[in-house]
């Protein structure tokens, strides 16, 4: 069933809804009928549906007529065309920003939380430092416990988001604790903002350099010659590690501070300029 369109992040998913429920309601709706309306190959429009094509710049006009847009909904359409389309992550955040100015607030609180928790660095560590147990309110304690420290209204502006994603909860004793949710991800939005989060995370990393003494900190680089057919091990390898040290992490009984791991493997040069 087609939902508003201000609900989809994928102009190809909208495309292929609308395509599915005029097909249930005409029997002559087809590809070959559609590709006749819009001048478009009927095969290059069922690629679309299924996600392998984008349309042309040239056929936007006569889709938006087609599927009668109104002014609101044609730039939304629009700029989600140029958010699937975007290479690159400033340019996937800057149609996002851009579709979220468009739809006025209609994105639903959630979501918008959600994309919040991901773009602000503190978030996930500040609820961290509340699993750790004993904050009941003292959001100024709680603001300074960061490295680096934050203001008490950042603090309480993340409490608050936190409550409302259910990731943590007020005891009757007046104490904050963890809840277990689990906050989905997939959609190309969260994609964005939890790339914001790593390269928060990236530059907390390079910082703590100049900000902690050696002895609470372990940084390290290693540059390997591998071969590109291997690369799939070494990705196996950091998985491997990453889900270990969680395990262990899990395991402690009491634990007293939070910190932070980037496992980081990309490539920096080919043999030959061969990529």
């Amino acid at each position: 069933m087609v939902q508003s369109l201000f609900q989809y992040h994928d102009y190809r998913e909208f495309f292929r809804d609308h395509y599915e429920e005029q097909k249930a309601l005409h029997e002559y709706y087809s590809f070959r009928f559609l590709g006749l309306k819009l001048e478009l190959d009927p095969g290059t429009l069922q690629r679309i549906t299924q996600g392998k094509a984008h349309l042309s710049g040239s056929s936007i006009k006569r889709v938006v007529e087609f599927l009668k847009l109104s002014p609101q909904e044609t730039e939304y359409f629009e700029t989600l065309i140029l958010y699937n389309k975007a290479k690159s992550e400033r340019e996937s955040k800057k149609f996002f920003d851009e579709l979220q100015r468009i739809k006025d607030l209609q994105i639903s609180a959630l979501s918008e939380l959600q994309y919040q928790y991901f773009s602000e660095w503190f978030h996930v560590p500040l609820r961290g430092l509340i699993g750790l147990g004993g904050f009941k309110d003292n959001y100024a304690q709680l603001a300074a416990s960061l490295s680096p420290a934050i203001t008490e209204t950042q603090a309480r502006n993340s409490v608050n988001i936190l409550r409302r994603l259910n990731l943590i909860r007020l005891r009757h004793d007046g104490e904050w604790e963890l809840q277990d949710a689990a906050l989905t991800t997939g959609k190309k939005w969260s994609s964005v903002a939890i790339n914001n989060f790593q390269h928060s995370m990236i530059e907390m990393a390079k910082e703590s350099l100049e900000r902690h003494p050696k002895e609470i900190r372990d940084i390290s680089t290693v540059t390997l010659a591998i071969q590109k057919k291997d690369l799939a091990i070494y990705r196996l390898r950091c998985e491997e590690f990453r889900k270990s040290v969680m395990k262990l992490a899990v395991d402690t009984e009491t634990p007293d501070s939070v910190f932070q791991i980037n496992i980081q493997l990309f490539p920096m040069g080919f043999k030959n300029g061969k990529r």
